[in-house]
């Protein structure tokens, strides 16, 4: 992937997978006050070989996956766009 097509460092996107007109400085913004006004209940963790974990924070439920499939999806069709 060149620079051209490569995604800017903090992107918003919607449940279609279109990246919302925000800059990178806007969406740090956001998360920043999300973080600050809400709940963390979960987490996706980069791990040193590469790979990937989520911790669940609190009690699972159908609503936290019904959240994970709908971010996976858009974020896998806003991937495809670049």
């Amino acid at each position: 992937m060149n620079d051209k097509q490569r995604p800017p460092e903090n992107i918003a996107i919607d449940s279609d997978g279109r990246i919302l007109p925000y800059t990178s400085e806007q969406v740090q913004a956001i998360t920043d006050r999300a973080f600050n006004e809400g709940v963390i209940v979960a987490v996706v963790i980069a791990m040193p070989d590469g790979s990937l974990a989520v911790k669940v924070i609190g009690t699972p439920s159908e609503a936290l996956a019904d959240a994970f499939d709908v971010v996976a999806a858009s974020y896998r069709r806003a991937l495809k766009g670049h």
